[in-house]
């Protein structure tokens, strides 16, 4: 969406995240299925019947307080217990497909994960700023600046707070920039010395016995 369309959000960014802690594991629950049958004249089911099934669902567990026990051992718990005690869980999609679930999901979803809660701030490792076009790996000599957007909205990327800001005020840029380097033909200062000209046709290096 974000390459096609002009009015698509172009201020996005790409978090890493620490995964280290993560174990599987199978989560065991009961799903209703509703099947029904029509007609093309009639919108209205002419059949309708619902059946309970136990299905079984691959997930990753992320516990707050990780478990040191023997895994073979590893007390089962419920879903809020995880989550109500800091914890996270994950859902992989390409499991999601395989699993007694059976999701559809086109293949511009594969490889993608789900997370069943917040993600801790402590989890992120770092974040990349994406414009709409160019992934930004880090900090260089020029702003990075959100592509088109609707109503022609400046927004700009603050390494410093890794967030994307509207307008911002540049009198200090260096949250958004490094320092640039001094082009051919401005003055440089070196600790120390005067002032040198780099387009001045007198480069001599001063010696001793020079005026």
């Amino acid at each position: 969406m974000h390459k096609t369309r002009i009015t698509a959000p172009r201020r996005m960014f790409l978090a890493e995240i620490d995964v280290s802690d993560m174990v599987a594991g199978i989560l065991k629950t009961k799903m209703a299925t509703t099947s029904g049958g029509h007609t093309t004249d009639d919108r209205k089911p002419l059949t309708l019947s619902t059946t309970d099934s136990w299905v079984e669902i691959p997930i990753w567990i992320q516990d707050a307080v990780p478990y040191e026990g023997p895994p073979a051992v590893r007390p089962p718990r419920s879903v809020e217990s995880i989550l109500n005690s800091g914890g996270q869980i994950w859902l992989s999609v390409n499991e999601l497909t395989k699993s007694d679930l059976q999701v559809w999901a086109m293949q511009s979803h594969e490889n993608e994960w789900l997370a069943l809660s917040n993600i801790p701030e402590t989890s992120i490792l770092n974040v990349l700023p994406f414009d709409g076009a160019v992934l930004h790996t880090g900090k260089g000599y020029e702003l990075v600046r959100n592509r088109r957007t609707d109503g022609g909205d400046i927004y700009l990327w603050n390494f410093d707070i890794n967030m994307w800001v509207h307008d911002p005020d540049l009198t200090d840029p260096s949250p958004y920039r490094l320092p640039r380097l001094p082009r051919i033909g401005e003055k440089r200062k070196a600790d120390g010395d005067a002032d040198v000209d780099s387009d001045s046709d007198d480069q001599r290096t001063p010696t001793p016995d020079s005026d």
